[in-house]
């Protein structure tokens, strides 16, 4: 099966990366509009700590996950689309967008419909990028029943987040 790309994107597995800034919305009538909504109250938000990050740790790390087809599985499973939308023509084209992986030095992105999906980085102190300063958290971490405080000064860390928005379609109401 052969697959057509645009020349500045890359096929890895199932899916189709773009390098260049992100695709525009097919061209729809002015009165659908796609959205999202987040919450940071339901935002799930992990951090690894790590002593250092190895040489080659970002480069290998984004491989794998790009090669990686059962992302794709994961990634369409994301939402649930309700049977309207699906039925709905202008709104099935609205939502037939490509997620889009936005890829850095020290980390990565999973964006649909400008909405972040999946966010993995390290976090490096003097870039103020995070609304949580994780440098000066008090963390405690509990050995043989005794309790202290984590290294985070010292520490490399890693964030992984899933902001858990939602989408949000807005289309007029009308009297058909």
């Amino acid at each position: 099966k052969k697959i057509s790309v645009p020349s500045a994107a890359t096929v890895v597995g199932n899916s189709a990366f773009y390098a260049a800034s992100p695709a525009t919305m097919p061209d729809l009538p002015c009165e659908l509009e796609l959205t999202h909504r987040g919450d940071p109250e339901v935002c799930v938000s992990r951090l690894l700590l790590m002593s250092y990050f190895p040489s080659g740790f970002w480069s290998r790390l984004i491989t794998r996950i790009l090669a990686d087809d059962s992302i794709v599985d994961i990634v369409r499973s994301f939402f649930i689309i309700p049977k309207e939308v699906t039925q709905d023509s202008r709104l099935a084209r609205l939502l037939d967008v490509r997620a889009e992986w936005v890829l850095w030095q020290t980390g990565m992105e999973l964006r649909y419909a400008d909405s972040v999906l999946f966010r993995m980085k390290e976090v490096i102190p003097s870039m103020r990028s995070s609304p949580v300063d994780y440098k000066k958290l008090r963390l405690r971490l509990k050995q043989e029943g005794l309790w202290s405080d984590v290294d985070l000064v010292n520490s490399s860390i890693l964030e992984i987040l899933l902001p858990q928005d939602t989408l949000v379609i807005k289309r007029p109401i009308t009297d058909e």
